[in-house]
């Protein structure tokens, strides 16, 4: 049996002490495996498996990953969070775009505050004329520590057909677009900027 980890409880706690959230006694009702509670109601610590944990729709969202030791657990109760609240997992986005007389750069941050060993490539398109470039996938990128951002090495601008690097065109970058990494939101992957 897969052991959960100490402070996935603690959040499990905290969300369901929420005011407005279900409670403990209602947590079947979202799909919660049964031996989620002891017998005096408790968060059951030795039988709870997080791969059993159902998709609770807005309210609960769990990934566990390989080793089944680390979970990553998000709490919302609507779709979207707040933005000035850390997801309590990865979160890439794409921060900037910027262009020099050779090249293109994609500056991409972990906006969450989970840090990971997993690896991604980045996407560059050209949108008006749809050429891309996607980076080798032999040299991925690490992701980032939880608030911190990093950046591409330069991508020749002719790549996505901007031969000059001067071009007035509309740019986009996708960060893991092979959807690689586990994140708690992959819709806030892409950022475009008008050169």
């Amino acid at each position: 049996m897969r052991k959960s980890h100490p402070s996935i409880l603690l959040m499990l706690s905290a969300f369901f002490a929420c005011e407005g959230s279900p409670s403990l006694s209602q947590s079947a009702d979202f799909g919660l495996p049964d031996g989620f509670l002891d017998d005096a109601g408790a968060l059951d610590a030795d039988s709870l498996d997080l791969s059993m944990i159902a998709d609770a729709g807005t309210f609960l969202d769990a990934h566990v990953f390989s080793d089944a030791t680390i979970a990553d657990v998000q709490f919302a109760q609507d779709a979207q969070a707040a933005p000035d609240v850390p997801m309590l997992g990865v979160d890439l986005i794409v921060d900037r775009i910027r262009r020099d007389s050779l090249y293109y750069y994609v500056q991409f941050c972990n906006h969450g505050a989970v840090a990971s060993v997993a690896t991604f490539t980045v996407e560059i398109t050209h949108v008006t004329n749809g050429t891309s470039y996607e980076t080798n996938s032999l040299y991925p990128f690490n992701v980032p520590a939880p608030g911190s951002c990093d950046e591409t090495g330069g991508i020749t601008c002719e790549l996505i057909g901007d031969s000059q690097c001067s071009s007035s065109i509309l740019v986009r970058a996708k960060v893991d677009p092979q959807n690689a990494v586990a994140e708690t939101n992959e819709q806030n992957n892409e950022f475009s900027v008008q050169f």
